[in-house]
């Protein structure tokens, strides 16, 4: 599909599909580029890479990062690994995963030994579901040494498994952008976190105003007016007002 839209003083070609375009998952992410990756188009825009979750997403809808497995949380180290280590084993809770499910993502250190680290996970194999031997393979090699104390958690790439934004409640995750496209689920695409998109409105909002999502006035997929409570995630200032429930434009700043 050719891209059509001008780049006004950004990278001449970002990357190998266009950002209104969505490819399948027969490809990998590595195909299309790094998921997570920004990229510049010039006029303080800017886009991302993601990878949708097992749902279908609209053009001009909010999106979040998967939430977090609970039974991938607070897992103890199950073998002790030593300063320089690439390898690291977990004992799991009853939820299995999927080869390279994590890939890309990060393994946070929240207790014990090895406290307030975080290391680039390469990927690891398919692992059953309490199992205590769950192998993560790190990009780096570890700082300090892990053992039995030291307690994790797992955290996915925020660009993998993205979904629409809930409704009229605070968020699971964190907010990764707008859609550029209609796509499938699991498709690639590229959202949009940074300059002036379009986007699903609702409430009474103002030009000039801040926007949310999560608020008192939010439904799925949508910004609405700031409330200024705990439970919303500013996105942006509104450039043009849609209908009730209509379109407008969002400066955003993710």
């Amino acid at each position: 599909m050719t891209d059509r839209v001008h780049n006004y003083g950004g990278n001449s070609k970002i990357s190998v599909m266009g950002i209104r375009e969505a490819r399948t998952a027969s490809g990998t992410s590595r195909k299309y580029g790094i998921l997570g990756d920004r990229k510049p188009l010039g006029l303080g825009k800017e886009v991302m890479l993601v990878q949708l979750g097992g749902v279908a997403v609209p053009c001009a809808n909010m999106v979040q990062a998967a939430a977090l497995v609970a039974n991938h949380q607070n897992r103890a180290v199950s073998v002790t690994a030593s300063i320089d280590a690439t390898e690291v084993f977990i004992s799991l809770g009853a939820t299995s995963a999927s080869q390279d499910q994590y890939a890309d993502g990060t393994l946070l250190i929240t207790c014990g030994t090895g406290t307030a680290r975080s290391y680039m996970i390469q990927g690891h194999p398919a692992w059953a579901a309490s199992t205590s031997a769950a192998k993560v393979i790190l990009k780096d090699k570890l700082e300090l040494a892990l053992n039995t104390t030291s307690i994790t958690v797992l955290i996915s790439n925020k660009a993998k498994g993205v979904v629409i934004t809930p409704d009229c409640a605070e968020a699971t995750a964190c907010v990764q952008g707008v859609t550029l496209t209609s796509a499938a689920a699991s498709s690639f695409v590229y959202v949009g976190v940074r300059g002036e998109w379009p986007v699903k409105m609702i409430g009474g909002n103002l030009i000039g105003g801040q926007v949310c999502v999560g608020g008192s006035a939010v439904t799925t997929g949508a910004v609405g007016p700031a409330q200024l409570s705990a439970a919303e995630t500013i996105v942006g200032i509104v450039r043009q007002t849609g209908s009730a429930t209509g379109y407008g434009l969002v400066d955003f700043k993710l």
